[in-house]
């Protein structure tokens, strides 16, 4: 895991912000305390995970499956995710 900042370039929106980077959308939210989109020059502290794959989260997945099927621990994928739940559609780094 790594922090850095990143400097919001003209064209980047969150999720392109993410694939880039590698990181999870979550943690960037609440690491920023963003509320609203971001916007060219914004400066956003992010954290990477270059080492860890991406599982996008499918229907009637829960932190207790996707745990079992990826062979680690649930407060793993909550801490480093910064979630407390999964929906549809979620990338999660593990």
């Amino acid at each position: 895991m790594k922090n850095f900042f990143y400097r919001v370039n003209f064209g980047d929106d969150l999720l392109s912000v993410c694939q880039k980077l590698n990181a999870p959308p979550l943690a960037i939210i609440k690491l920023n305390n963003l509320t609203c989109e971001i916007e060219e020059g914004d400066i956003l502290e992010i954290i990477s995970y270059p080492e860890k794959q991406k599982y996008v989260v499918m229907p009637f997945d829960s932190l207790n499956s996707i745990a079992k099927k990826l062979k680690t621990d649930i407060e793993i994928i909550k801490r480093d995710n910064c979630v407390g739940e999964v929906f549809f559609g979620l990338t999660l780094f593990v």
